[in-house]
């Protein structure tokens, strides 16, 4: 399907709303952890939201 996102249901995603991202607790724990994917596309946000759930 064209402009799909091929990523697993079971791989941790960001939700993407024209640079603005609500980080779950699996994105935030792959970011303390050097992930240069996750890094990347934190890098690039407009906005990045955390829940207070995500915050513990």
């Amino acid at each position: 399907m064209a402009g799909s996102n091929p990523v697993s249901s079971s791989q941790p995603t960001l939700t993407n709303l024209g640079g603005v991202y609500l980080l779950d607790t699996s994105v935030l724990i792959l970011s303390l952890r050097g992930d240069q994917a996750i890094k990347q596309r934190m890098d690039a946000a407009s906005h990045l939201y955390v829940s207070s759930i995500a915050m513990g």
